[in-house]
């Protein structure tokens, strides 16, 4: 293809469901990042026909001109986060049936446990080309760990996928996309390439090092939403939640902001993840 890629649009899924599912047993704060089978289905047929191309960031944008989509269309990246085990059951199938290839954060200490991928279906994401990375090992906010936490749980979770994968793991995403400078160098010394954030911005260049951004899907996600986004025209709104957000979150602090994010989406009941 001619032409000259002039942005990357990072998508971020968490789990999917299947149309027998209705979420029953879900917490309410995590079934906002639950997409319909059908939905999930819809988007990557929209996403086949549109024009953008499915890239890894070895093959986005960076400083120099490169092949692309013809009409200067951003590469589209496809990322999941967490593990869930419809990732495997679910959204394998769909992307291998378009020719497309994604990159898959897991959560190390939830292998083989409750709804989460276990170790042999993680390897076979990578047997099927997907790209496995790390999403921590426990699912805490990296920017709360002290030092030596913090490097257990970037390099204990890369150990584990690697011994696993039989690949090198240089991709990672920060749990409920906390992330700050200290935390992404502590990232690079442990010897990740790629780090995404969730912050929903376009990459105007992919860089192995730099923090790389996400747009995360959401079940209220809609159509009109998506086609802007993979276009390079994401609607302000996503930037704006975002930014107030992380006002209440600086303001109360990452513990009390997660503690009231679930009494208001969940009834009071605990998640296993905040955001």
């Amino acid at each position: 293809m001619n032409g000259r890629q002039t942005a990357a649009a990072v998508l971020m899924y968490h789990a999917l469901e299947d149309p027998g599912d209705t979420g029953s047993g879900t917490h309410r704060g995590e079934l906002v990042y639950v997409l319909p089978e059908s939905t999930f289905r819809a988007q990557m047929r929209l996403l086949a026909d549109s024009g953008s191309g499915v890239i890894l960031p070895e093959e986005g944008p960076s400083r120099g001109p490169r092949a692309a989509s013809p009409d200067g269309a951003p590469g589209v990246v496809l990322t999941f986060d967490d593990g869930h085990a419809s990732n495997h059951s679910i959204a394998l199938p769909i992307l291998l049936e378009h020719g497309f290839r994604g990159i898959f954060f897991i959560t190390t200490d939830w292998i083989g446990s409750g709804d989460y991928m276990s170790a042999g279906m993680i390897r076979e994401l990578a047997a099927s080309g997907m790209i496995v990375g790390s999403h921590g090992r426990s699912h805490r906010f990296l920017t709360d760990l002290k030092d030596a936490e913090l490097v257990e749980e970037l390099a204990g979770s890369k150990r584990a996928l690697e011994e696993i994968t039989g690949t090198v793991v240089d991709s990672i995403s920060a749990p409920g996309g906390r992330m700050d400078a200290r935390v992404a160098e502590a990232a690079r010394r442990a010897g990740y390439r790629w780090i995404f954030d969730s912050v929903p911005a376009l990459n105007a260049s992919l860089i192995s090092g730099r923090l790389v951004h996400r747009f995360a899907v959401m079940r209220s996600s809609g159509g009109r939403w998506f086609e802007r986004v993979i276009s390079g025209n994401p609607p302000r709104s996503a930037a704006v939640r975002f930014i107030l957000r992380e006002m209440a979150r600086k303001l109360l602090g990452n513990r009390i902001y997660a503690s009231l994010r679930d009494i208001l989406l969940g009834g009071g009941r605990p998640s296993r993840r905040g955001r």
